[in-house]
């Protein structure tokens, strides 16, 4: 019994170890193509970034790390429609998953800000 729970267990752990790591590399995917000007490319690689990332659940680092991209991402292509949107949904997903008082909070506060300085 034991060993079937501990290998559920070790299962279920890699699994999402994968699923980071797979995250992960998309990011820093987004943002070479952000930085290489390439911003289509990246807004198409964030949005098949976003059906992967809520997968995990509606709030998470993931999805902290999708709105403040999308945010930065429309910025640069001169696309404001969805810009204080995407900066609201940083900060209410952050605050869900931080706390309205903890420092990762108040870390997604100043890069609302920055984005809204540029």
């Amino acid at each position: 019994m034991c060993v079937a729970v501990w290998l559920i267990s070790v299962t279920t752990l890699g699994t999402g170890y994968a699923q980071s790591k797979k995250l992960d590399k998309a990011l820093k995917k987004i943002d070479n193509y952000y930085s290489s000007g390439s911003y289509s490319k990246a807004l198409k690689s964030l949005n098949k970034f976003r059906s992967s990332a809520q997968k995990i659940s509606p709030q998470n680092n993931y999805m902290l790390a999708y709105h403040i991209r999308e945010a930065r991402i429309n910025l640069a292509m001169g696309l404001l429609d969805g810009f204080d949107n995407s900066l609201s949904n940083a900060l209410n997903t952050s605050k869900a998953i931080f706390g309205e008082n903890g420092v990762e909070y108040a870390n997604t506060m100043l890069d609302v800000s920055e984005l809204c300085s540029d």
